[in-house]
């Protein structure tokens, strides 16, 4: 993102530019921060991952070799 903001011939661009990057990278990010330090979600979700332990190991294992099959096959 500096690079881009380098490379622009108005500040103003720049700017619109970094704007767009904190809309669409940084405020969800914010967000989910926000809503992940509720006391009330993290309840939640402790209760959830509790009763669903089993499903939550299988897909965790099931999108670790996704991953790694993908980076096996890009590379």
């Amino acid at each position: 993102m500096l690079g881009l903001l380098a490379t622009q011939a108005t500040r103003v661009e720049g700017l619109g530019y970094l704007a767009l990057y904190n809309a669409i990278f940084v405020l969800p990010l914010v967000l989910m921060l926000a809503v992940a330090s509720s006391r009330a979600v993290f309840n939640a979700l402790g209760r959830w991952q509790l009763h669903h332990r089993g499903a939550l190991k299988l897909v965790l294992a099931l999108a670790s070799i996704g991953l790694g099959l993908l980076l096996l096959i890009t590379l």
